[in-house]
Formats: structure tokens, sequence, C-alpha cells
């Protein structure tokens, strides 16, 4: 085979060969992307070398929204969320609610199971919105079939009470700030109800979606001995 047959053969081939740019191009050290940061309430800033001073405003407007002193809660919020250090928020039969401030940023630990943090204004503006939250439970006790249950309450709720579709409900002795209750797992959960100190409903949550049982011996709780009593 001579060459021009050969030329002829490979030219389709030929075509695919980057040109002079394109090696250039592939060999110049790429730019990382710098992808904007959102800070909440639809506001995005670039993370350029002026972004730290427009966090500054964004962050003043926000705690002037949530607060009535600068770099303060709202007067609904509770006391916890003014105070530093770690105290006892919740406790109900060994069960405690644990909160612990450092700076801007709160602890909440569920006995030893489970914690979370997050800045001031963010519970602040969660406890606004509601004035019941639900936090969720810690390990279960007393062979399976009891539970504590934990959240958090704005200022004004004093007491909460679980309900249940059968029997008498679980109460919580005060709430100030938080609450602990220890859930009956043997029965259906009904509602959630925050009352203040005149005993008139603030708010109220179905809990009747919720399970919060544990079933070692098998996957799931499949219906049976191991469901909750309900209605019917």
């Amino acid at each position: 085979m001579n060459e021009s047959m050969l030329r002829a053969a490979f030219e389709p081939a030929r075509t695919l060969e980057p040109t002079a740019a394109e090696l250039a191009r592939a060999l110049r050290p790429r730019r990382r992307r710098r992808w904007p940061v959102f800070l909440g309430v639809a506001a995005a800033i670039a993370v350029t070398g002026t972004a730290a001073t427009a966090v500054e405003p964004f962050r003043g407007a926000l705690e002037s929204l949530l607060s009535s002193d600068a770099g303060r809660p709202a007067p609904d919020a509770p006391d916890w969320l003014r105070e530093k250090g770690t105290r006892v928020l919740a406790e109900n039969d060994g069960a405690k609610l644990f909160v612990r401030r450092e700076g801007d940023i709160v602890h909440v630990s569920l006995d030893s199971s489970f914690g979370q943090s997050g800045p001031v204004e963010d519970w602040a503006k969660q406890l606004g919105d509601r004035r019941l939250i639900v936090l969720g439970p810690s390990a279960p006790r007393a062979n399976d079939t009891q539970r504590p249950l934990f959240g958090l309450t704005a200022r004004g709720i004093t007491r909460v009470e679980l309900t249940y579709a059968r029997g008498s409900s679980t109460f919580t002795s005060s709430a100030t700030g938080g609450f602990a209750l220890i859930v009956d797992l043997r029965r259906a959960l009904g509602e959630l109800i925050g009352y203040d100190a005149a005993g008139a409903v603030i708010e109220r949550k179905d809990m009747r979606p919720v399970d919060l049982r544990i079933c070692r011996e098998v996957r799931g709780c499949p219906p049976g001995k191991l469901a909750p009593e309900r209605d019917g």
C-alpha cells in the first residue's frame, strides 16, 4: 500500500486530532468555580473578597427582626436563649433535656442519645414560627414500654399534655422553655397540647402518625401484640 492510499485510509481519524489551541486550553490550569452561599430568607451572597462586609448588614437586619435588643431573641422566646452555660431545661423521671450556649451557638442534648446545635437566631426563628416543637425521643426504657420524648416551648407555654387514643394523658409538671414526657409505648398517641398558666390551649400537634416503638425481635413493628392499642 503506497503513501497516498495510507493517507486516504486514515484521513477521517486525523479530524479527531486536537489543534494547538485546544491543547493549550487543556493544559492551562483551571480556575476553581466559586459557588454562592445562600443565607436563608432567599438571600444569596457570592463568595468573593467583599462577602464578609455584606454579611454584617444582613446579620444585623436579621437580629433586628428577631430581637427586641441587638443579639437577643424575641420577647416570647424562652429564657434559655438568653442565658449562657449548661443547664437542665426539662426533666422527668431521670430523663433530662440539656442546653448549653457557647457565644451565639446553642447546643441541645436529649439525655445522652442525641444532640443538635445551631445559632441563637435560628432557634429563635424556629420558635417564632411554632410555639411547640418536638425534638425527638431518647433511648427506650422499662422493657421497651416507655420512652422519653423531648421538645421546646415558646414563652407563655407552662404545661404540656400528651394524649393517647385510649386512657389517661401524660403531663409535664412544668414546661418553661422545654418539656420532657415519658411516653407509654403500649398506647397509640393522640395530641400534644401546650397550655398557658391560665389553662388556655396555645398550640396543638397531631401525634397520631408518630410511632416511637422499637421492636428488637422483629423487623419493624407488625400488627398484633406489639402494636399499641387503638380505638375500634
